[in-house]
């Protein structure tokens, strides 16, 4: 199985840890079936595009399923789509000032600075203002 943290922990100093959803139910699939995925995204023209966040599926029996999955919301709204986006366009592109002014095109809210303090820690809101004011 994939460790589905992998790629949160290398930018943890400047990302904070994404909430964990869970949810055990029923399910209709393959008597047994497992399998994780880290973040699932794509690459063009140097821009990250995030497919679907890191997750853990469990199948027993072909009745129950666990599923385990990496989000991040703000006010009950999922800004998953901006947190990986902004975590990879870093991690594999710009920098940190740009991959978060990149990842919050993607959202249409006037609560940008919400967004950015959902996603960031101390230390990577620090280094985003310095580059902010050079």
């Amino acid at each position: 199985m994939v460790n589905i943290f992998r790629t949160w922990w290398k930018v943890r100093k400047y990302f904070k840890f994404p909430d964990i959803y869970v949810y055990f139910g029923n399910t209709y699939c393959v008597p047994i079936n497992t399998y994780s995925v880290d973040v699932g995204y794509r690459k063009s023209n140097n821009k990250i595009w995030v497919n679907y966040n890191p997750q853990i599926n469990i199948n027993i029996f072909g009745i129950f399923q666990l599923y385990i999955e990496l989000r991040k919301s703000v006010d009950n709204t999922d800004i998953s789509n901006v947190y990986w986006t902004a975590l990879l366009n870093y991690l594999y592109c710009v920098n940190l000032k740009d991959a978060i002014d990149d990842a919050l095109t993607l959202i249409y809210d006037e609560n940008v600075n919400l967004v950015k303090n959902s996603c960031l820690t101390k230390k990577g809101k620090k280094k985003y203002e310095s580059l902010c004011n050079k």
